[in-house]
């Protein structure tokens, strides 16, 4: 194989991370199952034989090519509404990743299917969320981040007590991606370059005051308003960076602008960008569906970097002692390892003497087989406590946290442990009975 080839082949099928895109999936489908869920009370209107557009009309009103829906073969409101009840449960499983592959494939189609029977719904948001969906579909790795990959962490875990690599996929989802929000921002500054308003500064203020987008108080669109030719450069500049992403590595690291964190810089101002739309002006699904497609550009350095950012400064390891003979045990330290986000926990079998004493010399094996013992910031606790105090270290967790301080909860929180203890000898490897 020639140079131009390896290369070439390196280029579409070189391994990635598929962690981005198994994190665009869950934010697709949830994008998608809310605002369809707003829908609820409007669903035979927008798309039945009793509502806006009876399908007698859609010759007339839709396009003809290139068009499919399944909706085209009945307008019966029942009907309708049986499948977007369908359509929801599909997009729930997809979001969970249960059997991912067939479920967003379904959910995606149906997805197409209403927006294909009244287009007169839609907007910029609805077709980001159509080509993420399409992408989807045809993308290898979906699975990452899924329930399907807890089980065969599961089966995995079992054997040595470790979790499987992350899971990879070829680069060419990737690059389509890419290509997607290099049209999308690409076209969107070759219209704005084709008027006068962008240029003078004066496009910001007039969309914040727009009567059909603006949505902040009137006071505060004034005030915006001040910096509308500052505001609307910066936004040029933002459309323009995206372009600078096609420019091959090598080319941008000698310019001094490696495309990591080039890349990292532009999804930060991107965030910060369509939050603010999402805050101040009525756009629908847009920004969130921004974002959802934005997690699929993260790769393996994007999510390290993300991981040591979110995490801070602190490199503390938090050690967790548990029975390694206890079925329930063992599922509890699995999950644990599962939301381990910043890699702080190190489970320990306490049974093992040698690495029970270099954590907990003084701590006896009849105390550590009571309860499940962290150490942490060089203190024990046990049962209930050690779980309250995982939830800091575990992300998944923090919006739990708080509520495990309000009075009254932590003593009964260590009855329910203490029962849950007591009959945790019921479980083995293979079952738990309570």
């Amino acid at each position: 194989m020639t140079p131009f080839l390896i290369r070439l082949q390196a280029f579409f099928f070189a391994p990635r991370s598929a962690t981005g895109f198994g994190l665009m999936r869950i934010l697709w489908a949830a994008v998608a199952f809310a605002y369809l869920l707003m829908q609820w009370g409007d669903v035979t209107r927008f798309y039945s034989d009793k509502g806006l557009l009876p399908l007698s009309l859609a010759p007339v009103i839709l396009r003809g090519d290139w068009r499919v829906s399944i909706l085209d073969l009945t307008g019966n409101p029942h009907a309708v509404f049986a499948l977007y009840i369908v359509l929801l449960i599909l997009l729930l499983l997809a979001l969970f990743g249960w059997k991912a592959r067939w479920t967003v494939i379904a959910s995606a189609l149906l997805l197409f299917s209403f927006h294909e029977r009244d287009p007169l719904m839609l907007a910029g948001g609805d077709t980001v969320l159509r080509a993420l969906g399409f992408l989807l579909m045809i993308s290898p790795g979906i699975e990452a981040l899924s329930i399907d990959r807890i089980g065969a962490q599961w089966h995995h875990w079992k054997k040595d007590h470790t979790l499987l690599p992350p899971l990879e996929m070829p680069a060419w989802p990737y690059r389509l991606l890419l290509w997607e929000f290099v049209i999308i921002y690409g076209t969107s500054l070759w219209y704005k370059l084709l008027g006068a308003m962008w240029i003078k500064g004066t496009a910001v203020g007039v969309v914040l005051h727009h009567p059909m987008f603006a949505s902040a108080p009137r006071w505060l669109m004034d005030l915006l308003s001040i910096l509308s030719p500052g505001i609307g450069y910066a936004i040029i500049l933002f459309h323009v960076s995206w372009l600078l992403l096609l420019i091959p590595r090598p080319i941008l690291k000698n310019l001094g602008l490696p495309h990591g964190q080039l890349k990292r810089t532009i999804l930060l101002f991107g965030l910060l960008f369509h939050g603010a739309i999402l805050l101040l002006m009525h756009t629908g699904s847009f920004s969130l569906a921004l974002f959802a497609g934005y997690a699929g550009l993260l790769d393996a350095e994007d999510i390290e970097v993300l991981r040591r950012g979110l995490a801070g400064r602190s490199k503390r390891m938090v050690a967790v002692l548990y029975d390694g003979h206890c079925g329930l045990c063992l599922r509890s330290i699995f999950t644990l390892s599962l939301l381990d986000t910043f890699r702080r926990l190190e489970p320990i079998n306490f049974w093992n003497r040698i690495a029970k004493n270099k954590v907990a010399p003084r701590v006896s094996e009849e105390q550590l087989n009571r309860a499940l013992h962290i150490k942490v910031r060089g203190r024990f606790f046990q049962g209930f406590d050690a779980f309250r105090e995982l939830t800091w270290e575990l992300p998944a967790l923090w919006i739990a946290a708080p509520f495990l301080y309000i009075p009254g909860v932590a003593p009964i929180g260590r009855l329910i442990y203490k029962y849950i203890a007591q009959k945790r000898e019921r479980c083995n490897h293979k079952s738990c009975g309570f």
